[in-house]
């Protein structure tokens, strides 16, 4: 069998501008499918952390009934939760917030705006806000009046580090409250609500501004993702325990269920397109390999006439296909990794749609993410495409008697 996988590699190389197109085609469609899973799968990856973390967080805990109403009679009383909750185990993070709508006004402008009070230290750990900033500080202290703004809102309002803007909301008592403020810094965080409508101001400064000292939201990073469930759970047993069950408890999942379609959507997408482009493969190894078996009738008939048995002639022309999608998949394992790991570090600059793609949650720089599996996937799909395209030309030789064979023309 040895000599027979020996004979037909040699082969592969009779026809050495063939073989080099086969192995080319190969390297190139697999190459683009491990570079697409890479780069879908850094993009989702992007979504999930600036969207999570910028909103309720990994797990997210509210008043009962407030994720309806918005509403500050639905808000928890104020308390050392994270302390509390730093207990669990597998929980990261925990940030405080209490959030309200309201209005901004500058010297030109009114928005609406969403009032988010929290501490710089929770947010700089919860989020990571380092490059996100584009002007000046992310600072909101409590013995100041500074906020900082979301970058489309301050676009809108046209203000700049340093300008004065208006905050109105309603408080606890249903009163209409306006205070002034000083813009301390601009950032951009890829969610779409804080961005446009997104006032950072200190949690206890806000809460004298609506008279209620309360938090509207608890939210959590975990440590490892793959334990969320169980996490959540543990979550919801130590507030029972501690606070009672008076609260809405639930992790990203169930509050953003259109992220997971999106997930679900695109690897949909990726495993069609893994079958164009195989199938595409299959047709280009199948017509060469039916002209190559052509070609080699008699020799294949030589050699059944002198005993060689149907199943190696059929091994050596399955090993042929093999070979060159094996090759084919070697050179897509380099080209393709090479290119995921250059856009893991550096990223992919898309700066010029970045209005775009802001407006629908996604960085204007994208991270691709490179994984073992894509290879896997890859190097099953090729496996399995270069067995079935063979399939024909070898079943039409079976059929072939060793005279036929040797008479073929």
């Amino acid at each position: 069998m040895f000599k027979m996988f020996k004979i037909a590699f040699f082969n592969l190389w009779r026809r050495k501008s063939r073989s080099f197109m086969v192995i080319l085609m190969v390297g190139v469609g697999l190459s683009a499918m491990i570079f697409s899973q890479g780069f879908y799968d850094g993009m989702l990856g992007q979504m999930f952390k600036d969207i999570v973390r910028t909103g309720e967080g990994e797990i997210s805990i509210t008043g009962d009934g407030y994720r309806e109403s918005k509403l500050l009679k639905d808000v928890l009383p104020n308390s050392d939760y994270k302390k509390v909750l730093s207990k669990v185990e597998n929980v990261r993070f925990v940030s405080e917030r209490l959030r309200s709508e309201g209005m901004a006004s500058s010297a030109r402008f009114s928005q609406g705006v969403i009032l988010v009070g929290s501490t710089k230290e929770a947010e700089k750990d919860f989020i990571g806000y380092n490059n996100p900033i584009i002007e000046g500080e992310f600072s909101f202290p409590e013995d100041k009046k500074i906020v900082s703004v979301g970058h489309v809102l301050a676009e809108k309002l046209k203000v700049k580090i340093g300008r004065k803007i208006v905050l109105q909301a309603q408080d606890a008592t249903g009163q209409i409250v306006a205070s002034v403020f000083r813009v301390g810094g601009i950032f951009t965080t890829n969610n779409p609500a804080l961005d446009k409508r997104g006032v950072m101001i200190n949690i206890n400064l806000l809460r004298d501004f609506l008279k209620k000292d309360a938090v509207s939201e608890i939210a959590i990073v975990v440590k490892d993702i793959a334990l969320l469930d169980k996490t959540n759970i543990a979550v919801k047993d130590l507030w029972e325990k501690e606070y009672g069950d008076k609260a809405d408890i639930k992790t990203f999942i169930e509050i953003y269920p259109m992220l997971i379609s999106m997930e679900k959507s695109i690897n949909v997408f990726i495993y069609i397109s893994y079958f164009a482009i195989c199938l595409a493969i299959a047709m280009g190894i199948f017509n060469i390999m039916t002209i190559t078996v052509y070609e080699r009738m008699k020799e294949y008939g030589i050699l059944q006439a002198v005993g060689t048995p149907m199943r190696k002639i059929s091994a050596m022309v399955y090993f042929e296909a093999v070979a060159l999608c094996g090759l084919g998949y070697l050179m897509a394992a380099l080209f393709g990794s090479g290119l995921l790991a250059y856009f893991t570090i550096n990223g992919l600059d898309l700066s010029r749609f970045s209005e775009g793609l802001n407006d629908m949650g996604m960085a204007s720089v994208i991270f691709a993410e490179f994984h073992v599996s894509y290879l896997i996937t890859a190097l099953v799909a090729i496996m399995i495409t270069a067995v079935i395209s063979v399939y024909i030309p070898v079943r039409k030789l079976k059929k072939m008697r060793p005279m036929q064979s040797i008479r073929f023309s």
